[in-house]
């Protein structure tokens, strides 16, 4: 990864697909992605807009039968996806998590496999460092936390990167909503 320090605010680009959007952040640093040349995991409005235009590929192209696992970047994503996931009476499964963490770095691939297996859970994904509010709303004080809630109300809560007590809880909970 290469880093440039965050006080040298200089412009530069990200390249995703034929599109360039440039960007001026205090938090300049750059990771090497299969799918774009160069993104930024700035903060800026133009990083916002990128993530977000990211994410509507990746939904896009992901198989409506194999679950998915949701990052919500903005307040207004998370409230829309709580809806949804509310409205449906599903069983949703929130991990709130920072990307420098590394419980949270550990247990993400193991919980983005279980996410594709369970079609009917809404998986969320919360940035605590992107949406400070949300994670306060709720609590969240340890990394990582899963949060799982049906209809609106918390049924329970998982702390740290525990794999067998975070599947245990999703299958106990899964016989619950569908019993």
């Amino acid at each position: 990864m290469l880093s440039i320090p965050a006080n040298s605010a200089q412009t530069h680009d990200h390249v995703h697909g034929h599109d360039q959007i440039v960007c001026v952040c205090s938090s300049l640093f750059f990771l090497q992605s299969s799918r774009h040349t160069t993104v930024c995991m700035g903060t800026s409005r133009s990083c916002a807009l990128l993530r977000e235009r990211e994410r509507e590929e990746e939904m896009a192209t992901s198989s409506e039968s194999e679950g998915q696992m949701i990052s919500c970047h903005t307040v207004e994503a998370w409230d829309e996806q709580l809806q949804k996931g509310t409205d449906n009476k599903k069983l949703i499964v929130v991990d709130f998590t920072i990307s420098w963490c590394g419980p949270c770095r550990f247990i993400t691939p193991f919980f983005a496999e279980l996410a594709k297996k369970l079609p009917n859970v809404t998986i969320l994904k919360v940035d605590v460092d992107e949406l400070k509010s949300v994670a306060s709303d709720w609590a969240v004080e340890a990394m990582p936390t899963f949060i799982f809630l049906q209809e609106g109300e918390i049924l329970d809560r998982v702390v740290g990167a525990k794999k067998q007590e975070l599947q245990q809880t999703i299958v106990k909970h899964l016989n619950l909503v569908t019993a």
